[in-house]
This record gives structure tokens, sequence and C-alpha cells, in this order.
């Protein structure tokens, strides 16, 4: 994507904080680490997926959230951005069916139009359909704790995405379900 080794250790966290920025909840904390550490670490991914699938486990594996270094306007001046990787198939040289991928986790979505909303959610599903025609989007139920979430908003969020190729984790299920708010996702699987 052309980024600078500068721009890529701006972006960056320290190796503790990476759920963090995967999560877009911040950039360039704690330092940023090698690329010999990146590398290694890459090796070590692709090692332990093997093993997984070794013995019968089906990897969930990222898919592109679209968070890009802060430098990213400057690169693609005609591409809007919101503030609030490419696919792992080459990569890992697999395809497991199951991603994760959580856009508005921990954030609240820059347009709060229903319209806008449905066509995110579309949008990432077909863009995993493209790559994976079998692709089942695997996403963390825990943004719709938000008040920003009302039922008309969660329906319309999850309402393009196929019955079956969507599965919602209700992580916080034991203390607030979501799943008995969202009437069972309308109709998605969840855990």
């Amino acid at each position: 994507m052309g980024f600078s080794q500068f721009e890529l250790n701006d972006y960056f966290t320290g190796s503790a904080f990476l759920a963090w920025l995967r999560m877009d909840n911040l950039q360039k904390y704690a330092g940023h680490s090698s690329n010999s550490w990146h590398q290694l670490q890459f090796q070590f991914v692709k090692q332990t997926i093997q093993r997984m699938t070794d013995i019968g486990i089906t990897p969930v594996l990222p898919a592109f959230t679209g968070f890009m270094p802060r430098t990213a306007p400057l690169r693609f001046p005609s591409a809007k951005f919101h503030y609030s990787s490419d696919w792992t198939i080459n990569l890992l040289n697999l395809i497991s069916h199951y991603y994760a991928c959580d856009l508005f986790n921990e954030m609240t979505p820059p347009i709060s139009d229903l319209e806008y909303l449905t066509d995110v959610n579309v949008g990432i599903f077909q863009i995993m359909q493209t790559v994976d025609s079998k692709a089942v989007w695997v996403m963390q139920a825990c943004l719709f704790l938000s008040s920003f979430w009302t039922i008309d908003r969660v329906r319309n969020y999850l309402s393009k995405v196929p019955i079956g190729r969507l599965i919602l984790l209700d992580l916080y299920s034991e203390t607030l379900s979501q799943y008995l708010l969202f009437e069972s996702f309308y109709g998605h699987y969840y855990i």
C-alpha cells in the first residue's frame, strides 16, 4: 500500500497493546515493534493455524476492518475516511470460512442513518464473499451495549447479511444478554 517504515512505526503500538490497535482504540502507544518481531509473529501465527487445522480446529481469521494509519488520506486522496491487512487467505494460504471483523467495537459509528448502517455491514460481507464464497462472519455483539444501538439500528445493521452467514458472540451475556433485547439477533446464529 506504499506506507513508509516511519508511517508504520507511527501506526503500530507496542506488542502488549496490539489488541487495542486492532480495535482501533489507539495507535503508536508504547513504542513500536521491530520488523523482525512482526516477521516472527507472522511465522508463529502460520504455525499455530497449521497446528489447529492438523487437529481439526477451524480457525477464525481476521478480516480487514478498515483501520488504517492516520496518513492513509495522504496516500488515498480520493477516498473518504471516517475516524472514530490485506486478507489473510493469501498470507496464510488457507481458507477457514470463518472471519472475525468488529467494525464498531468500543466506538460509535460516524453516521447514525439506518441506510448507512445497513450498507456498511452488507459491504463488509460482500467483500468477504468475494474472497471466500462460503464466508461466515464472526462478530462481537458487545458493541450493542452502547445506547447508540437502538432496536431499529441493530435490526437494520444485521438485516442484509444472510441467515447462517453471521455468528454473533454475545460476550457479556451472563450480565447483559443482548440476544434477549434484540430478538435473538433477528435469526442470526449467536454464542
